[in-house]
């Protein structure tokens, strides 16, 4: 595996991340910005734990997945191959959630944390089961005349 190669699938998996998590900033500012006496209240500061808990594992799921999938030519299956494809994911959702409890919220807004590792490592080993070659195709449906079937 190529350092370029590796780059490339960690910026991959990050960009994913990077971009499922600038979107749900915007949706959350607009959800602010259309009711902002809700914003400080408890019950919207858990349904948007829950919610980003399941936003990061996704985001880790489906960064780490075509992370994986970049790397899969040039490395194979292997431990190297699998902490580049999950790093991105895991690094965006650390650096964004790290930043919310650094101005003094509760910890248990690290469970997003939790969630795009456990999304990424899923990622990553469904990305190594799948196999990349072409598919099967079916048998044609009219035989010819000539054609002779086994």
């Amino acid at each position: 595996m190529g350092v370029r190669n590796g780059f490339v699938a960690f910026a991959w998996g990050a960009l994913i991340a990077l971009c499922g998590t600038v979107a749900a900033a915007l949706v959350t500012a607009v959800v602010i910005a259309a009711v902002p006496d809700t914003s400080g209240t408890a019950s919207f500061l858990w349904t948007s734990v829950v919610i980003a808990v399941g936003l990061h594992g996704l985001l880790g799921f489906f960064g780490a997945r075509a992370s994986a999938r970049r790397l899969r030519p040039s490395s194979g299956p292997g431990p190297l191959a699998a902490i580049i494809a999950c790093a991105g994911p895991v690094l965006v959702s650390a650096l964004t959630q790290m930043g919310v409890v650094a101005q003094g919220e509760s910890a248990v807004l690290l469970l997003p944390v939790c969630a795009a590792v456990l999304g990424s490592v899923l990622g990553a080993a469904l990305a190594g089961r799948h196999h990349g070659g072409p598919r099967l195709h079916r048998a044609p449906l009219t035989v010819r005349p000539g054609d002779r079937r086994r």
